[in-house]
């Protein structure tokens, strides 16, 4: 095999309709399904073995995603058929095995959406939702651009916020070796000079709070140990358990800053597809519902559910909308507004370019708040070690020095 084939597992039906599966090699995937058909044989599935498989378990990578959504707006747009423009798309990228699977489920009837949900280790749900929003509106190029946006755009406010973050970590960091260093090293060798004043009761309180920390390090540092890395693994499985998805989505949503950012960029999504829905034609309980799918938040969506189930097609949007907290009254206000003057759709596009950029302010801001808190934080810590060890020496020089 040359460094330039791959290998590619198959199942094809020969000219007797037995089914054979088998691998292999071939420059790429058109080449291996114009072998099989020069042997006669049908093929069934094909697709590139993965050389390392635990590479291929994870989410996609942002620019992967984008990109595949993009390339299939612009090949829908061309009129090139679905399942052709994902053999074109599988056979240009890294991950051709995903794009293979995406093309079978669809190839034995089911849609875009219902496949992403099969692949959903790939894929997060809120690109199965806006996708289920586009196939169900009757505008699924326009979904489909609107997902590369939004996932170019994920992906560049990760890498921001990433390269924000490296100064603070770093401060961090330093901060905490140095810390450590103070507490491992340095107030050991303090502490024979201060039993005195300690089993005389003397010490200030700070300083017993001090030795009282070192020496749970000392004696505990092996269940300390345990205790941490439960408190970590029951965390990382609080996060990652499908089980949890409301509690999280609650807990976010209550937290100071962050919740307010979440809440916005929710509410973005939804107002963003809200108005592509009813801008197609999408009758207004319907809308609602395939919106408030695809915006992100489970607790958003069942508020708003619960606030609009009453609502028939022909009534007005906004009565219902007041009895669900997350929404702003300008929001609500700019709707109603929106609603009387027939232009709903337009103004839901516009409030969610609002949402977002505000939302994108707020991060911008709460990052350059970042170094200075931690700043502040490091240098109280430090200073309180500094006293700690000051004002016992000052009690044994003066003996009139108590805290």
């Amino acid at each position: 095999m040359s460094s330039s084939e791959s290998t590619f597992r198959f199942r094809a039906r020969t000219s007797e309709g037995t089914l054979q599966s088998g691998v292999l090699q071939a420059g790429s995937l058109s080449d291996a399904i114009a072998a099989l058909m020069n042997n006669g044989w049908t093929p069934v599935s094909v697709a590139v073995e993965a050389e390392n498989s635990f590479v291929r378990r994870g989410r996609l990578p942002h620019a992967v995603r984008a990109a595949c959504y993009r390339q299939l707006a612009d090949l829908q747009r061309s009129g090139v058929p679905f399942l052709r423009a994902l053999d074109v798309i599988a056979a240009q990228s890294k991950y051709p095995e995903v794009f293979q699977s995406l093309r079978q489920r669809m190839s034995q009837g089911g849609s875009f959406s219902s496949a992403l949900a099969e692949e959903s280790v790939h894929f997060p749900d809120l690109d199965r939702n806006l996708v289920r929003a586009g196939e169900e509106g009757g505008f699924l190029e326009d979904s489909l651009e609107q997902l590369a946006e939004h996932t170019e755009q994920e992906h560049e406010l990760r890498t921001q916020t990433r390269s924000a973050l490296i100064y603070p970590l770093f401060l961090l960091g330093t901060a905490a070796l140095v810390i450590a260093g103070l507490i491992g090293f340095v107030v050991p060798r303090f502490a024979p000079i201060f039993e005195g004043l300690r089993a005389e009761g003397r010490l200030p309180w700070a300083t017993t709070a001090l030795l009282s920390i070192v020496d749970v390090g000392r004696q505990g540092a092996i269940p300390l140990a345990i205790i941490t890395v439960a408190v970590i693994a029951t965390l990382v499985w609080w996060l990652t358990a499908a089980t949890f998805v409301r509690q999280r989505d609650q807990l976010l949503l209550q937290l100071p800053l962050v919740g307010g950012i979440h809440r916005d960029l929710a509410l973005a999504r939804w107002c963003r597809n809200l108005g592509a829905l009813l801008r197609n034609g999408v009758n207004i309980v319907t809308a609602l519902k395939i919106a408030s799918s695809a915006a992100g938040s489970p607790v958003l969506q069942a508020s708003i559910e619960q606030a609009t189930e009453s609502l028939t097609s022909g009534h007005s949007l906004v009565p219902p909308l007041r009895g669900c907290p997350l929404f702003p009254t300008s929001l609500l206000e700019g709707l109603a507004v929106a609603e009387e003057s027939n232009s709903l759709s337009p103004v839901l596009d516009r409030s969610a370019a609002q949402l977002e950029r505000g939302a994108r302010q707020q991060i911008q801001v709460a990052l350059k708040m970042l170094e200075p808190v931690l700043l502040l934080v490091m240098a109280a810590i430090v200073l309180f070690i500094v006293l700690a060890l000051q004002l016992p020496l000052l009690e044994l020089g003066t003996g009139s020095v108590e805290l």
